[in-house]
């Protein structure tokens, strides 16, 4: 359960990322953390991340995407490295509108990817 204190966009990545600072907080054992971000679409075709309420409403399409946090600390076995680097995998998504593949594995994604040498291990 979680209680809304005021919206003004991004809801659902901010919810998930409180989620998982609560499950720490509680000391609950996790094997890696849940890192979600939103990406949306302008009519334009220009990509923006975590969107405003202002900017929400804007948004031909968009898509919510949570990764593990990590590599370091999730359990790696040999079968899931690719070209000798471990795969960082996506834990789920939700998308609402209409988004070429392009964008999705071009921009969300690589945006979501380059965000990750900077999150806290």
């Amino acid at each position: 359960f979680l209680q809304v204190m005021g919206d003004d966009g991004s809801l659902l990545p901010c919810a998930i990322n409180a989620s998982c600072a609560a499950l720490v907080f509680a000391g609950v054992p996790m094997k890696h953390l849940a890192v979600a971000i939103g990406c949306g679409v302008l009519a334009d075709g220009a990509v923006i991340l975590d969107t405003s309420k202002a900017e929400e409403q804007q948004l031909k399409s968009f898509a919510h995407l949570v990764f593990p946090n990590s590599s370091k600390s999730v359990d790696v076995k040999e079968s899931q490295q690719k070209d000798g680097q471990p795969e960082r995998g996506l834990i789920t998504s939700i998308t609402h509108g209409v988004m070429s593949g392009t964008v999705l594995s071009g921009s969300c994604l690589g945006f979501g990817c380059s965000s990750w040498p900077s999150l806290p291990l």
